[in-house]
């Protein structure tokens, strides 16, 4: 009975483990990363997936969205800011990514317009989604005293209010405006982590790879 003797392996075993290995991390990471996980441990080490900094696209039409910045965290800020497709590298993260900003502070809205409660702010303080009006006012930053926004005139001859119907939240925004994939710069760091493991992988891999083919041929 002739029995043929085993060949050897193309690759050594421990490259073997730490490659899968490093695969499956890989895998697993981007997963939690995916289903919301704010961090991972790992033998008492932690790491933290800073949703604190993950940001959120509302879309006003094909050019410009709301912006909730910080997400992830307990004090998210609105902005009105300008966005395009992904770099198609990126297209794991999200389908849309910021192009500039528009209107910072967006933290009321009635009817077409945005404002903020802070009219003394460098920069726009409203501006006009319907029209795409800019307005900034001439308004002294308070020291002692308190000033009321709704005294501001422009704000008066609008009908500008600050009560909780008219505040902007990611709530409110995620009722009135379509949410779309948004790239963040944690999920781009993750992605280019495993771009380049696997790399290295596959480069360590053609290296062994001829002399896996020797001892083949040798056995």
């Amino acid at each position: 009975m002739n029995t043929t003797a085993p060949k050897p392996p193309l690759f050594p075993a421990l490259y073997v483990v730490c490659a899968r290995a490093a695969l499956v991390a890989i895998v697993l990471i981007n997963l939690y990363y995916a289903f919301g996980a704010s961090g991972f441990a790992f033998r008492g080490a932690s790491f933290s997936f800073g949703r604190q900094h993950d940001k959120q696209l509302y879309v006003v039409d094909d050019r410009r969205a709301f912006q909730v910045w910080g997400f992830g965290g307990p004090h998210p800020s609105i902005s009105i800011v300008k966005y395009g497709d992904a770099f198609p590298l990126f297209r794991l993260c999200g389908a849309c990514q910021t192009k500039g900003g528009i209107f910072s502070n967006a933290r009321f809205q009635k009817g077409s317009w945005i404002y903020t409660d802070m009219p003394w702010i460098k920069g726009p303080a409203a501006y006009d989604l319907a029209t795409g009006e800019l307005v900034t006012l001439s308004v002294p930053a308070p020291k002692d005293s308190k000033i009321d926004p709704e005294d501001v005139p422009f704000y008066a001859e609008h009908g500008f209010t600050f009560d909780a119907k008219h505040k902007l939240d990611a709530d409110k925004l995620s009722e009135d405006y379509k949410p779309v994939t948004t790239v963040n710069e944690m999920c781009v760091i993750l992605q280019m982590a495993g771009f380049i493991v696997v790399a290295i992988i596959g480069l360590i891999g053609l290296i062994l790879l001829p002399f896996g083919l020797r001892r083949r041929r040798a056995a």
